[in-house]
């Protein structure tokens, strides 16, 4: 088997995802699809599929190859975005704090980029891995960077100012 070969994954409503490491076309469900991502990056391997949805927007928007590497969660700050499992739904949201709680007991709260609101608290054992970088329009963006950072930044101040100008 390549290595780089991607396989294509089609659920019911016809939607697929591409995730690298595999071979072969697999049909089945969108619930295989997410066994089998959450199970490559359990494994230590990074993985490559389309992103659905609008809650990153503007860092990742819907339908672009995002890239997630395995990681241990003490390497983790503020400002990463991470997949995690909801209860068998794939979630990418950025980390806004790190509560260290009693004894080793550590908590990630998430937000999205689009309300930029502090939706859901995530426990360590629900971390599969951070998004490193998202294909936009045929190329790859590493979300390290100074410019993506300082993107968001803008972003974020901006939406704020319209929030406060609307209210």
């Amino acid at each position: 088997m390549k290595k780089k070969e991607i396989a294509r994954f089609e659920g019911k409503s016809g939607k697929g995802f591409e995730e690298s490491g595999l071979v072969e076309r697999v049909p089945g469900s969108p619930q295989l699809a997410t066994e089998v991502i959450v199970g490559l990056l359990r494994e230590g391997r990074s993985v490559r599929f389309k992103a659905r949805g609008r809650s990153m927007y503007p860092t990742i928007r819907d339908g672009e190859i995002i890239t997630i590497n395995p990681i241990a969660p003490s390497l983790l700050k503020a400002g990463d975005i991470i997949l995690y499992d909801s209860g068998g739904s794939l979630i990418a949201h950025r980390i806004a704090r790190i509560n260290q709680g009693d004894g080793n007991k550590v908590e990630f709260i998430v937000r999205s980029d689009t309300t930029g609101d502090c939706d859901e608290t995530v426990a360590l054992r629900q971390i599969l891995g951070k998004v490193v970088c998202v294909r936009r329009q045929g190329r790859d963006i590493p979300l390290d960077t100074l410019r993506v950072k300082s993107r968001l930044v803008g972003h974020t101040i901006a939406s704020r100012l319209k929030r406060m100008i609307g209210s």
